[in-house]
């Protein structure tokens, strides 16, 4: 099952950054990311960019957040903070307690 894997921006150049949350990302500044033109997502575990919307369904479908709606975009705090995941770079977002039904 495809799961959000790392918030990131993707620059017109094609170049993808990831980090926690788009806002590391964006105080990192690496090459210009914060040009107009990029577009923020995020990374599945499939190693797919994704736009937030798209990603808000990916992360509701594999249960990495617990409410989806109507053209809900996903931010990155949904499932570190508020969800049962934590993030180290090297996996970014995995899971750290077992879900109540």
């Amino acid at each position: 099952m495809e799961k959000i894997k790392k918030a990131a921006i993707k620059k017109k150049d094609g170049s993808v950054y990831t980090g926690k949350q788009h806002s590391d990302i964006i105080n990192w500044d690496l090459g210009g990311i914060c040009e107009k033109d990029t577009i923020q997502g995020f990374i599945t575990n499939k190693n797919r960019f994704v736009n937030r919307k798209e990603a808000a369904i990916i992360a509701f479908n594999a249960k990495q957040i617990n409410h989806l709606e109507e053209d809900q975009i996903l931010m990155s705090e949904e499932i570190w903070l508020y969800g049962n995941y934590s993030y180290n770079k090297e996996q970014g977002y995995f899971e750290t307690f077992l879900k109540k039904d």
